[in-house]
């Protein structure tokens, strides 16, 4: 327990309370991320707990970085960010990968801002990994008083970053006004856990410390019955009090006895009647650095002061109104500058910020004086602050950018339309970036209302258009886009970003020939534009579109797609809302070829560079593509893992279209690993989204999945229901069968219940798709098929002979499900062909790989079947073949990934397997199965297993 008794840091009265809470949240910021919240009235005393908690910290020996925004710095981007980070050096910043360092030192004006824009998301990683830098060398304080005058593009990358510093000692140390309008502006409660956010309200200090700190700050005689009234009129807040007994010290306040001291409802009056007494030559100083970001001595000289400013700062100070260090100005309490700034008359104001502007060399700070200064349109004043909103864009800014390019707008002469709409659509893209999606869609559809036919209305569909998507509102989004392509004219670029991203709602939508002919569209604009980077990113899609589609991928399309990205410059950007370029289409034609391992590869490589940049927008495709591929690979707790990291980055970025996605991945694990109530309701609310949304594939996945469910409860007319609605919607939207995976199930489900003309059918569908391909998930399960519908015909040696060859293609693909689902198949054949030593085995096997899964209802139903063998089972200290097969192995010393190999299963099998070799015959480990394995005496040994031999020659 901390005990409050310890001394209390200089200035600091009356508030044992909260000096208890802050050294116990400064204990707990070593533990992992921490954050206190100090709220309270103006001036009540937060900035002084602030500096109490970061003088400590510093005593404590924690790094700190601090930052004490002003008013007039909240339009200004990242300066709170340039103060946080205004010690931590610049080989700090060296360590981060390449994009996320210049991100960084382009916002704080280290870098050069020269090149691609920066992108916001990789600015927040960068500085969410700045500060596991940081941490790694001891607990970190982050530091912001008065949280509400915080810049947004500072507050916007924290807010990103506070989530991405799990377990680490990073403390958070906020000072905010009570009553402000967001009080919650960096999430924290989402980000952190309610027992690591602390809040402290500062209340009134009781009598005896307010007459103990107006005593010591009050140079001038006080009799205790004043300090009482000062008490009750201040109603215990500390600046209030001071300032009262000032007024009161003033001499110039005179009150009768008895009579209450003269305090307005707000303090305004008593403020404004200080700052009235100012000379015009301090007034006019002190005006200007109400106005200015960062006013300095120099800068205040040259706008109001001249060659006296020196003296009356300090004589400002002396009245205790601001505060001079090193050459910059402040005032000791941001009302000062707020009562000053509300006095001055709007041309009064106006002429002020005209002359900052042609003083200030900063030009967003340049560019908000101009705006401020200006009512009629102006077109010099609106390039201008253009120009302030362009290098705003530049350094990660978006919001800022935004604002900035709105009131470019509303200065830009009525007549100059161009200009108009041009910068309308600028400020709606930056609104897009942001997330302020609903101000960006305003924006987009004052441009539509107002813009001829033509590139402009093309560019202003295209992002009604993205939005829709953001949204999952697909044919919606179809519709712009089309509208779009009617006017895009000779806009290759747009163009080609066009084509593309209908091609995707196409493709959602499930009209897949479609979204081959619109990828055909899309290289045709590519190659008019010569630009090879577009060209490679154009072929690349046409590739995945007619792989998705069934049809055959050229390898020479392919290998000219490579040698277009090897000639590319960095180029155009035509960055897509929902599903990731860059390489991702060619990781997802690898995947769906069964090359997994490439795929893996490939796929995690975008994964790094997305995150690296930052670029987390992108990211859930490339998520669910991997959750997919780990969870065909048997991997689920590694596929539960990624659908839960889609859920939370669809999250921060706004994307609900991401969550069908994360909903339907989350349903394939759960319908093979949850209760069968747990698993029918995932599957129920990821086919309830999916048809909100229109999401064709996302529906056909959900339908298997709860296909799959009645199938393994052996509720067969419900599966065959399911199914073969899932293939027929397949067929008609053009799928390919690896796609949704459909078929094969489907025709286990029809053979089930007796329809195995039908199931006939569908499995022709498959053969066909097998003769112009030969993917390995389609040989495998085609011939899977071709086993179970000869065993419905009475032609058991075709069966099993068909079912062997299934098996040869399984091992071309590690995919465990799929292998054991043959194997269920091929010991049920035998089974019924009196086979039952073959039966046992195959189902044995199936058993490990389904238990290995979680996949508890397949191996119920694996089990029920061997229930149904005659003769003799295996008894509970009886090796079967394919654990006296491990056995031997593992004798010999190979280890469980090289068994795995051997015996083409997955390692989890193995360690399955070697369990239950371990229990059989009573060893702990493989040096004692080793021994057993060498007793010469082996017959009686050798006998636990039905004619293995255990050593294999």
């Amino acid at each position: 327990m901390v005990s409050a008794t310890r001394e209390a840091p200089a200035g600091l009265v009356g508030r044992e309370s909260e000096l208890l809470a802050i050294r116990s949240f400064l204990d707990a910021v070593r533990a992992g991320p921490s954050a206190l919240v100090v709220v309270g009235e103006p001036g009540i005393g937060k900035t002084t707990l602030w500096n109490a908690t970061v003088d400590l910290a510093r005593h404590q020996e924690l790094t700190v970085m601090s930052a004490r925004p002003a008013e007039s710095e909240r339009e200004l981007p990242f300066l709170g960010l340039g103060d946080l980070f205004a010690d931590v050096p610049d080989t700090l910043l060296a360590k981060l990968p390449a994009p996320q360092r210049r991100a960084l030192e382009v916002a704080l004006l280290r870098g050069d801002g020269d090149g691609d824009p920066v992108q916001q998301r990789a600015l927040s990683v960068a500085v969410a990994n700045a500060l596991h830098a940081l941490a790694g060398s001891g607990p970190v304080l982050v530091a912001v008083d008065d949280l509400q005058w915080l810049d947004p593009p500072t507050r916007r990358v924290l807010r990103h970053a506070i989530r991405r510093i799990p377990g680490m000692p990073v403390g958070l140390l906020l000072a905010r006004r009570q009553g402000a309008h967001d009080d919650d502006v960096l999430d924290l409660a989402s980000a952190l856990p309610p027992d690591r956010l602390v809040r402290i309200t500062v209340g009134a200090l009781d009598q005896p410390s307010l007459d103990h700190l107006l005593q010591a700050r009050l140079h001038g005689p006080l009799a205790a019955p004043t300090l009482r009234r000062l008490g009750e009129a201040s109603g215990g807040n500390p600046f209030f009090a001071l300032e009262l007994g000032r007024a009161l010290l003033d001499a110039r306040v005179v009150t009768a006895a008895g009579e209450p001291l003269p305090v307005p409802s707000s303090l305004n009056e008593l403020l404004g009647s200080r700052l009235q007494r100012l000379s015009g030559r301090t007034r006019r100083l002190l005006l200007a650095a109400a106005a200015l970001s960062r006013p300095t001595v120099d800068l205040l000289g040259a706008a109001a002061g001249g060659p006296e400013t020196a003296e009356t700062l300090q004589r400002a100070a002396d009245a205790g109104l601001t505060v001079v260090r090193g050459g910059s100005v402040g005032f000791t309490h941001p009302l000062l500058a707020s009562v000053l700034y509300s006095q001055a008359t709007a041309a009064e104001l106006r002429r002020l910020h005209r002359r900052l502007a042609n003083l200030v060399s900063d030009p967003e700070e340049r560019a908000r004086h101009l705006a401020l200064s200006t009512i009629e349109p102006d077109e010099c004043v609106a390039q201008a602050i253009e120009e302030g909103a362009t290098r705003a864009a530049r350094r990660g800014a978006p919001d800022t950018a935004a604002s900035l390019l709105e009131q470019a707008t509303r200065l830009t002469p009525p007549s100059a339309v161009d200009d108009v709409l041009r910068r309308t659509l600028d400020a709606a893209d930056q609104h897009l970036v942001v997330g302020a999606t609903a101000r960006a869609r305003t924006l987009f559809e004052d441009v539509l209302s107002q813009a001829p036919e033509g590139r402009t209305r093309a560019r202003a569909l295209h992002r009604l258009g993205q939005i829709r998507v953001l949204e999952g509102r697909f044919r919606a989004a179809t519709e712009y886009f089309q509208r779009a392509l009617a006017e895009v004219a000779e806009d290759h670029l747009l163009r080609v970003a066009i084509e593309r991203d209908v091609v995707f709602t196409l493709f959602q939508l499930g009209r897949m020939g479609e979204g081959v002919q619109h990828a055909l569209l899309a290289v045709e604009a590519a190659e008019a534009s010569g630009e090879p980077g577009l060209l490679a990113a154009a072929l690349y899609y046409l590739g995945m579109a007619r792989c998705l589609h069934g049809d055959e991928v050229d390898p020479a399309m392919l290998e000219r797609a490579a040698a277009a990205e090897r000639r590319a410059l960095p180029g155009p950007d035509i960055a897509h809302p929902g599903l990731a370029t860059g390489r991702f289409p060619l990781a997802a034609m690898l995947k769906f070829s069964g090359r997994l391992e490439e795929a893996r590869a490939l796929l995690g490589t975008e994964r790094v560079e997305r995150l690296e940049h930052g670029d987390e927008q992108s990211l859930p495709p490339v998520l669910f593509a991997l959750g997919e591929l780990e969870w065909w690979a048997g991997n689920h707790d590694e596929a539960a893992r990624l659908a839960v990291e889609i859920h939370d980055v669809g999250a921060r970025t706004g994307q609900s279209v991401v969550d069908a996605r994360a909903v339907t991945l989350a349903a394939m694990v759960g319908a093979q690993r949850e209760d069968v109530e747990t698993a029918r309701a995932q599957v129920a609310a990821s086919i309830a989204l999916a048809e909100a949304t229109e999401d064709a594939p996302a529906l056909l996945r959900s339908l298997r999945m709860r296909g799959l469910i009645e199938l393994s409860l052996g509720r067969t007319d419900e599966a065959a229901a399911l199914l073969q609605h899932a293939a027929e919607l397949e067929a008609a939207d053009g799928y390919d069968p690896g796609v949704a995976r459909v078929l094969p199930d489907a025709v286990e489900a029809l053979v089930a219940v007796g329809r195995a003309g039908d199931a006939e059918l569908l499995a022709a569908r498959l053969e066909a798709h097998v003769a112009r391909h030969g993917r390995p998930w389609c040989s495998a399960t085609a011939a899977r098929c071709r086993g179970i519908l000869a065993a419905a015909r009475g032609d058991i040696t075709v069966a099993i002979t068909a079912l062997e060859l299934a098996l040869d293609e399984h091992r071309r693909l590690p995919e465990p499900f799929e292998l054991a689902r043959t194997l269920l198949a091929k010991g049920r054949v035998e089974r019924r062909a009196k086979q039952r030593r073959a039966a046992r085995e195959s189902l044995d096997q199936a058993l490990a790989l389904f238990e290995s899964l979680g996949a508890v209802r397949w191996a119920e139903l694996t089990r029920q079947e061997m229930h149904r063998i005659g003769g003799r089972a295996a008894t509970p200290f009886r090796l079967t073949e394919t654990e006296g097969r491990v056995a031997g192995l593992v004798a010999e010393g190979q280890t469980n990934r090289e068994v795995a190999a051997t015996l083409f299963m997955s390692p989890k099998t193995v360690e399955a397997n070697l369990t239950r070799i371990y229990d059989k015959l009573g060893v702990h480990s493989r040096r004692e199965l080793a021994r057993s394995m060498r007793v010469e005496a082996a017959g009686a040994f050798a006998g636990q297993i039905e004619g293995v031999p255990l050593i294999r020659r």
